[in-house]
Parts: structure tokens; sequence; C-alpha cells
């Protein structure tokens, strides 16, 4: 790798990374690099964006090109004279920034050489298919229990109340919340500790919203039981005669980074001790931005550990999941 090349990879990650610290959700910050007028990297809901000007296609949403890898096209307004047109803009996972930072960067070569926005993306994706292969690793065993556990939620949602129910869905696409409908939330922590030891971030994933809000803890235990995979397949069973929430599932699955090529990597059996659930209102005491005092400016991000028997956890019910409004 020349100097140049080596100082574009390094402007790129670092711009990358100073949009991630300065994000504020719906209000997204757009870095140039220098020497790049028609180029501008930020970041959204936890993906990183690379944004060229001048695209020669129409405005579409966005689509997946790859398995990590998605594109849209749209005007940007508030970016000045020198970045005209419809802007190409290419969207990934910010956990992959490692991995996907030389393939900006190849693009971003190409259009300094003086390759078109379109042409530029395309060629360099034609070069990078056979590395794309991988960049998806199998889950880690952390995310393997934090999956398991949400698909344990979503298989009490579906049963209790349909297929459909399948929508509500959000983890893997960084929802702040596991499950959200139109009126009500849910966030799944699981543990294998007992008493829980949960892990919150970002700071306001517990703060009290107007629908109903409830933390379910799933704790389970490694031994006898099903595995991950098993799972799995139950809850495709359970949707299969409804298309939209079959699909649904499977998009979830993907961005989770779930394989079945990976299937037989994931042979532990989890046993499900229990789910336990806490209402989030204003007057659960609990760490959220809303309970800072708003004198301590200087806190960004914030990450802590709930512990389990200081709130009053409940068993959850099968009446728990009927009385969710539809």
């Amino acid at each position: 790798m020349t100097q140049k090349i080596n100082e574009l990879w390094d402007d790129v990650e670092m711009q990358l990374e100073l949009s991630e610290g300065f994000y504020e959700p719906g209000n997204p910050r757009f870095y140039t690099l220098r020497g790049f007028p028609g180029i501008r990297l930020s970041h959204e809901d936890g993906n990183d964006l690379l944004s060229i000007s001048n695209s020669n296609e129409g405005p579409h949403e966005w689509r997946t090109v790859v398995e990590v890898l998605s594109i849209q096209r749209r005007e940007i307004n508030g970016l000045g004279g020198d970045f005209p047109g419809i802007a190409l803009q290419v969207r990934f996972d910010s956990e992959e920034r490692k991995r996907m930072v030389p393939f900006l960067t190849d693009i971003i070569q190409l259009v300094r050489s003086g390759a078109t926005t379109d042409g530029a993306f395309e060629a360099t994706l034609e070069d990078w298919k056979g590395r794309f292969r991988s960049v998806r690793l199998p889950l880690d065993r952390e995310k393997q229990r934090g999956l398991f556990g949400e698909l344990c939620v979503l298989s009490n949602l579906v049963t209790e109340k349909g297929p459909s129910t399948a929508m509500a869905w959000k983890g893997p696409a960084r929802s702040l919340h596991d499950f959200v409908s139109p009126d009500w939330h849910i966030e799944v922590k699981t543990s294998t500790t007992s008493p829980g030891r949960l892990k919150i971030h970002p700071l306001e994933q517990l703060e009290p919203i107007t629908e109903d809000f409830f933390l379910v803890m799933v704790e389970i235990s490694a031994g006898e039981g099903k595995s991950l995979p098993t799972l799995v397949n139950e809850i495709r069973e359970m949707v299969r005669l409804n298309p939209g929430a079959a699909d649904h599932i499977e998009k979830m699955l993907s961005t989770e980074g779930y394989r079945d090529i990976d299937a037989e990597r994931y042979d532990t059996l989890y046993e499900l001790e229990g789910l336990h659930s806490l209402p989030i209102t204003h007057d659960t005491p609990i760490l959220h931005r809303i309970r800072i005092d708003p004198q301590v400016a200087c806190i960004h991000g914030l990450r802590w550990t709930l512990k389990t028997e200081a709130l009053d956890f409940t068993p959850v019910e099968g009446s728990f999941w009927a009385d969710l409004v539809s």
C-alpha cells in the first residue's frame, strides 16, 4: 500500500469515527475528505455511510447489494454547491468498519482517477465480491445468547398473538428496543447468571416512553435444552404460512449475522430457566438521561450494568403476552 493510499485509508476511518462519536439521532453530520469535495462520510443508527455526488441513476430507497452492504440514491440538501445532483449512498454496519474502510477507499480512489460515481462503485463491487464472503463471521457466544433470548420472546409473542406479531421484532436492525409495536415496546436482556447482571446501552435505552414499555429478562443456562439453530427453525415453522412475517424473520436473522451455513458451529444447548418482566415507567428507579442532572453536561454516552435483585421483576406468565395491546 502506498503512503497516499494509507493516508486516505486512515482519513476515512477517522472521519467515520468522528461521525459516530458526535452522532445525534435524527441529526447526522456529514464529514468531508481533504481533496474530495464530492464525497461525504457519516454515521446513522449504528451504520456507516459513504455519500458520493453526481450519480447518473434515479433516486431509490435502500436496497441490499451484498449481505453486508446496502445502497440508495437521493438528493441530499444543505451540503453546498460542491455536492450537486443525486447522491449514491453506501451503507454498512459500523461493526464492520475495519473490514469495509478498504472497500470505501477503493471507490474513492477510482473517483479521484476520473471514474463516474456509479462506475467507481460497480467496478469496486465486482472486484470485492470474493472478499465479501469473509466479512461476516459466525456469531460469537455472547451474540448467540442474545439472539436466543430474543427468539424466546418472539416465540411467546407469536404463540399468543399470531404470526403477524413477528413484524414487531426490530432488535437486529439496531432499533433502540428489541420489539416495537404502535402500542408497546419490549427490550430483551439475556442472562446466564442468577441474580441477573444486565448490560444497558445506550443511556436512553430504558428511558420511559408514552407506549407501554417492558424490560424482559430471559434466563438461560448451558447444558440440556435446545440449540440456537433448533429455535430458529421452530420460529420459521411458526410463521411459514404468513409470507410477510416469514420474510421479516429472515431479514432480521440475516441482519443479525445468523447464517444457516454456520449452524453446525452453534451446537451449545440452552435451557430456558425463566422469563421475568419489569414495567418501565417514570417511577421505575433506573438510570437514564432524564435522571442525570442537566449540569452534568460532559456525558455523551454511557454503559452500565443493572442488578436485577434491586428491582421488582415478576415472572412472565401466559397472560403477560395476551394482555399486550394489539
